[in-house]
This record gives structure tokens, sequence and C-alpha cells, in this order.
């Protein structure tokens, strides 16, 4: 159903890809569980977002599946979160913001 969300969002319709979201949101949740499928959801969701000009919302999306990856420590994770949030900071114009974040680093937790 993602794939259904990317091509209409390649296509610019809006309505198909909320549409398209809220279907595979309600598989995710009858799914597995699994989070790194949540967190690649969220990721869509911040693109649909910051395609349709909502960087703020499409950055606290992004923010909670860089949360997801640090927690399951998965690097790569971690690095396309990265990309994807200077990449919206640039299309908001932030682009101090967006050289800074390619310069931050992101850490899983310590394990206590």
């Amino acid at each position: 159903m993602l794939i259904v969300v990317t091509c209409r969002r390649s296509a610019g319709d809006w309505e198909g890809s909320a549409a398209a979201l809220g279907t595979a949101r309600s598989h995710l949740e009858q799914g597995s569980g699994d989070p790194a499928r949540e967190a690649r959801f969220l990721t869509i969701q911040a693109s649909i977002a910051a395609d349709t000009r909502h960087f703020d919302e499409a950055l606290a999306l992004l923010a909670r599946a860089a949360a997801i990856y640090c927690i399951k420590k998965d690097p790569a994770g971690i690095a396309s979160v990265t990309v994807k949030e200077a990449n919206t900071l640039m299309a908001a114009c932030r682009y101090e913001e967006a050289v800074a974040c390619g310069f931050r680093r992101r850490r899983p937790p310590i394990p206590t």
C-alpha cells in the first residue's frame, strides 16, 4: 500500500495519497508491530507533509522515525532520516539548519 501512496504522491494526487496513507496505516496497525515498518511509514508521511509545504509537521514525523531507528540501533535508518531532514529544511529555506543537520550525529541511546 505504501507503493500506492508513493505513486500518488509522485503524481501530485494529494487526496489519493491521503486515502492510501489511511489504508496503509490500517494495515500497519493490524500487522506485525515491527517498529522499522512504523518508522518507514512515518518517513513517507513526512514526505507528503513536506510536499504540501507542512514543513514543521514533516520534521516532527521525521524526528519520531529517527527515534525509532535510534532505539533499534539502525545506522542506515538514522542516516536516511537525517538526509530527509536536511532536504526538508532546504525546501523550507532553512539553509543553515539544513547544513547543521548534516553535521549533527544521532547516536543510539546508551543501554542502562
